[in-house]
Parts: C-alpha cells; structure tokens; sequence
C-alpha cells in the first residue's frame, strides 16, 4: 500500500489551493474558490479515500463511471489534474493541438486515477499504467482490476469489472450521420441488410452507431483495438433495443449494453468468467470531487443487457 505524499505533490496542491480563488470570477459563490481548492487538495493528498467501491465489483457486475468535460473547468481543479500526470502523461497533454483536446485529455487521466483509487488503497498520483501489443492501458492490482476508457469531448468514460475483460466506447450522437456514410466500412453482410430494412434515415443513423461503439467495445474488451475487422463480427439488435451476440464472436460468456447519457452513444461489451446475469452500476463523476449514483442509467443499461 503506498502511505506517503511527496512535498512536491502538496506544494502543488497548495499552489492550485491558492489560485482558487479563480474561481470567484465563474458563476459559483464568492465562497466557492477556496472550498473547492481544499476539497480537490484532500482527496489528491489522500492515499486512502473513503469509498464504498472499495474492493472492486463483484464478479457479476459491471461499473461505469462518466464526466462531463465541461463540469471540470475550474482552475484549482485543472490545476490539481495536472499535478496527478506522470511525465510521459504530461508530455502528451501538451502535445495535443488545442485547448479543448488537451482538457479532454487532462479529464480522462483524472478520472481513470481517480477511479482507480476508489477501489483500492493508491492514491490516484501513484498508478502507473502500461500498454498491451495494442495499446490497451492496464495496471497491476491485487485483487485483479480491468478497466477501459473511452473520451470525447465532452464526455469521458470509464468501465471497471473485478474479474474477465471489459470494453467501453461513446461516440456523440451527432456524429450518427456520419458514421452512417461509414457502415458499409465497419458492418458485417446480415447488419447491413438488417440496416437497410429499417423505416426512415433516423433509425438507420441510430443502429449505425450503436453497432459502431458495439463493435469498439468488443475489440477493447478484446485487447485489440482496430486491429479486429469489424466485419468480421455479427451483432444483433432487437425491437426493444437490446443487443445480441452472433455466433462468430469470440468465445466466452459475452454481456453487451448501451445507453444514452448526455447526447452521446456509450455501449460496453464484457466477457464475464462464469455465466449468469451481469449487473450495472453507474456514477456521474467529476474527477476529484465526487460522485453521485444514477441508478436510472443503471436500470436503462440492464434493460438492453445481452
């Protein structure tokens, strides 16, 4: 378990601390800089949040976890992402051209951190990630901890399951159309006739990319990214939305959800190591600061679950 704090992290802290007072000029109380300073300080000096995700998710659930970039723009919050970058980290941030990808970003790497912190006892400063062949990020934890990401910009993702794999993806709905032009590059021969079938450009626009993020978070629970052929893989969806496995999927026991959160398409794909029902857990996030659950993205998650 890592216990200590370096004195660079807290004169960092206490310098985002005192230019909270940024915070003055948004549209939040005269009181709001210094309070939100103190709080994004504790819990980025805190190598042991309390949590009640402490553990991880049972082997029968997945846990998704989602910001809105927009809601993180404060300065001592930005100031306090930035100090939890490691180097290659923060030697990519400031590569990206822009300010509005660089807080993409920034937000992204805080919540994965985070996250991760609040279900075991590392301060979100500490992890360190590695790649796989493809360039899937993970991280050792014991007991065992899968998570993936997916980013735009304005939304930024996070799936966590205990045991299997897990994938997650979000694409902004108004990049249906899109996407749609695309199909023909990323749908296998029975989805398209399946997606020529539907009544009106509004609904083939909507399964266009649904199967899209489908399809993304299958080859990341996979490990493989776009180095799968996703036409290679048949996915079905029925008249109430929810998703079905084809036959030419990988083996294992395959859970697959969508759902609609903030404009944006998110779908996960999970192999569990037993079979049974999967469970979903959801919190809107701002990296930092907290959490608050939405069962009723849960329960429309659950509700598409195949």
């Amino acid at each position: 378990m890592i216990s200590s704090v370096s004195a660079r992290g807290r004169s960092q802290c206490q310098e985002a601390g005192t230019r909270g007072g940024g915070l003055r000029r948004s549209r939040r109380s005269d009181q709001q800089g210094p309070r939100l300073a103190s709080r994004v300080c504790s819990d980025l000096l805190d190598p042991s949040p309390i949590s009640p995700e402490r553990g991880g998710p049972s082997p029968a659930e997945v846990h998704v976890w989602w910001a809105a970039t927009a809601a993180a723009r404060a300065p001592a919050l930005v100031e306090a992402y930035r100090a939890l970058l490691a180097p290659d980290e923060a030697s990519r941030h400031q590569a990206f051209r822009g300010d509005a990808r660089r807080h993409e970003h920034l937000v992204s790497r805080a919540l994965v951190r985070w996250v991760l912190s609040r279900y075991r006892p590392v301060s979100p400063r500490e992890w360190r990630f590695r790649t796989n062949a493809h360039g899937r990020p993970e991280v050792d934890a014991t007991p065992p901890l899968r998570f993936n990401l997916s980013n735009c910009p304005e939304l930024v993702v996070c799936a966590v399951v205990g045991a299997g794999e897990i994938g997650i993806d979000a694409e902004p709905v108004d990049r249906a159309e899109q996407v749609l032009r695309l199909a023909p590059r990323f749908l296998s021969p029975p989805e398209q006739v399946a997606l020529a079938a539907l009544p009106g450009e509004a609904a083939r626009r909507g399964r266009a990319l649904l199967l899209w993020t489908i399809k993304e978070a299958y080859a990341k629970a996979l490990g493989v990214g776009l180095s799968l052929p996703l036409q290679d893989a048949t996915f079905t969806v029925g008249d109430a939305g929810g998703v079905a496995l084809g036959t030419d999927v990988a083996e294992g026991s395959w859970h697959l959800a969508t759902v609609e959160i903030v404009d944006h398409r998110v779908s996960c794909a999970a192999r569990a190591v037993g079979a049974g029902a999967i469970t979903y857990r959801v919190w809107e996030a701002t990296p930092l600061l907290g959490a608050q659950a939405r069962p009723d993205l849960a329960a429309r998650l659950g509700r598409t679950a195949g």
